[in-house]
């Protein structure tokens, strides 16, 4: 298996939002198949503000059926979204879907190739409209087995 994204050329300083809650989306719909997560649920990649311990800091959390799921630096909270967005002074920018989050990180590469692993909350609506429009699930890079975070590495 190739090196986990997180592992290369990082500052763990900074967390592992992005990359945790990316690697949920990329394996929800598995979730959904042993129901882990309920078939029709509805879920949701979201990039926002909260409050950190010097000042608002940018993060992504996910979301289904109105309760939270967060997953970063190991934690493990299953929250209503009333009582996140309450104690973390959390302020939604931008919800995604799986299919938007997995079209946005082949629409939105570096020319080298480089995914896009950060803050998505100033994505425009034309941005995800056109990703939409050159999205090919099976050459995505979901399809593709990019592995975004290892959930048992000891650092999670």
């Amino acid at each position: 298996m190739d090196e986990p994204l997180d592992k290369i050329d990082r500052n763990w300083s900074l967390g592992n939002c992005y990359y945790i809650t990316l690697e949920f989306m990329k394996d929800s719909t598995g979730l959904q198949s042993i129901e882990k997560i309920p078939k029709n649920a509805e879920i949701r990649l979201v990039h926002g503000m909260v409050d950190g311990i010097n000042g608002r800091i940018r993060h992504a959390w996910i979301e289904i059926d109105g309760r939270v799921h967060e997953m970063s630096n190991g934690q493990c909270v299953n929250v209503l979204v009333d009582q996140y967005y309450k104690f973390q002074n959390a302020s939604p920018a931008r919800r995604f879907t799986r299919t938007e989050a997995d079209a946005l990180l082949g629409f939105l590469k570096t020319p080298d190739g480089g995914l896009p692993i950060s803050y998505w909350g100033d994505v425009t609506d034309d941005q995800i409209d056109l990703a939409m429009a050159q999205y090919q699930p099976s050459k995505s890079v979901f399809a593709s087995g990019v592995v975004f975070s290892d959930p048992q590495a000891p650092s999670h």
